[in-house]
């Protein structure tokens, strides 16, 4: 493709690969990162420093943006009035639109799948960078009535992210429960204890909030928050009964612990957004402060903990790889004969002569063909689909970025510059639907093999 040729000859040309190389080469020391776990987590750093500082203008300095409240944010710029809020709002969806024109524009340049892709991936941070902070100031003089479709369109695709997400906690939690039985069944006795411990601890969390939920959103007309928490409980002895039955071939006591957390948290997340004062205690005090900052920590970990997981995965497409490297090892018979004659002298001081094997003698290889495989070598990683997909996740997680500093605003709240986190329908069933479909998701894993037993269902 033309874009990745484009970054690659620029990249080239102005040594942007530098600075960062250095940069990179020090994460990759610290945390025993390969170079494409590194590319892939300097990309989650990257958002997430912007996400974080986002938060921090957002709520302790909101008075950044108040002098562009007036003229190209149109909010009211009383900050008595719900002026700040408005400007808070406004920024936030700006912010999350110049997050996905940079991770668009590198999503399309690794579609190439060629050195451009490479570059683009592993350098070229400084233009990231200024192209978000160009896009946000630009988008700071568009009038936010113009952002309207940004806003519906955020909502749709985030609905899609929280669906992976969902199916990354899942394979997270699998993981979890392999990795730490494998290692006690190796002879670590130690991670029977931690396996134990690690169980007893979540299930007590999802008793907490299960207990916690039936406090805060239980009352006169509120059965159905109540039935809500009663039927998360349910499900998740459901399927932990399926998980200990001993009848499927992936039933894990750990792996259902945390996944009831999920559920559960997943559950109370939904029911505080519940906007009837009545069935929401955490609305006593008619501010949503608590319930923000409660919700807002908890998803910026949860999304945070998905991300890092996704970014330190180990590639398992790494034939083109191997394919290549095995062209620059050095053959050891070269089209010659394996043995030579050598001279010796025997015990009886006569010369004689006898075949030995040869030493390996390594060919002449043309420096700039060895360059090039090597350079192949190095692209090799991106021709198969694993950094396309991981730019599509960070790609879906810009859009999620408003819908989590929002609440799952609605667009009408965006033109009356109301509160810009409060409790509304859209994620009040957002959010409870997200902890069904783990349910059902999670069964359906446990019982797949089982249904179809000539299928291959190894992740």
């Amino acid at each position: 493709m033309c874009v990745g040729q484009l970054v690659h000859d620029c990249n080239r040309a102005c040594g942007g690969r530098g600075i960062c190389d250095k940069c990179c080469t020090s994460l990759s020391s610290l945390c025993l990162l390969n170079p494409r776990q590194t590319a892939r987590f300097s990309h989650f750093l990257f958002y997430g420093i912007i996400l974080l500082i986002i938060i921090l203008l957002i709520r302790a300095v909101p008075q950044v943006f108040q002098p562009w409240a007036g003229d190209f944010l149109s909010c009211p710029t009383n900050p008595e009035s719900v002026g700040y809020r408005c400007v808070c709002l406004a920024a936030i969806y700006r912010a999350s639109l110049a997050l996905v024109a940079v991770f668009a524009l590198i999503f399309l340049t690794t579609l190439s799948r060629d050195a451009g892709a490479r570059d683009c991936n592993e350098s070229c941070w400084f233009i990231k960078m200024l192209v978000f902070i160009a896009v946000f100031i630009g988008l700071l003089f568009v009038n936010k009535d113009d952002l309207i479709w940004y806003v519906n369109v955020a909502r749709v695709i985030s609905v899609i992210f929280f669906a992976m997400l969902v199916i990354m906690f899942i394979d997270i939690a699998y993981t979890w429960g392999e990795v730490w039985i494998k290692r006690y069944d190796e002879g670590a006795q130690q991670f029977k204890c931690y396996l134990l411990s690690a169980t007893v601890i979540l299930y007590a969390i999802v008793l907490y909030l299960f207990i916690r939920g039936l406090i805060w959103f239980s009352g006169d007309g509120c059965g159905g928050n109540v039935a809500a928490m009663v039927v998360g409980l349910i499900l998740c002895l459901f399927f932990t009964g399926i998980s200990i039955s001993g009848k499927v071939p992936n039933g894990s006591l750990l792996t259902s612990a945390v996944l009831s957390c999920v559920v559960m948290s997943f559950t109370v997340a939904g029911l505080s957004s519940d906007n009837r004062a009545a069935c929401n205690s955490l609305l006593s005090g008619g501010s949503t402060r608590d319930i923000m900052i409660t919700e807002v920590s908890v998803g910026v970990f949860v999304l945070f903990i998905a991300l890092i997981y996704i970014s330190l995965a180990t590639d398992t497409n790494s034939s083109n790889t191997l394919a290549v490297m095995q062209k620059l090892e050095i053959k050891e018979n070269n089209g010659e004969e394996a043995y030579e004659e050598v001279e010796y002298i025997d015990e009886n001081g006569e010369k004689k002569t006898k075949k030995v094997p040869k030493q390996p003698v390594a060919p002449a290889v043309d420096p700039a063909a060895k360059q090039k495989l090597e350079e192949e070598a190095e692209v090799a990683p991106y021709r198969g689909r694993g950094f396309v997909m991981f730019q599509l996740i960070m790609l879906l997680a810009c859009f999620y970025f408003a819908m989590l500093l929002t609440n799952w605003d609605t667009a009408d709240k965006m033109l009356v510059g109301n509160e810009y986190y409060y409790p509304n329908d859209t994620a009040y069933w957002v959010k409870l639907s997200a902890a069904w479909f783990t349910v059902l998701l999670y069964i359906w894993t446990m019982i797949a093999p089982l249904l179809f037993p000539e299928r291959n269902f190894q992740r």
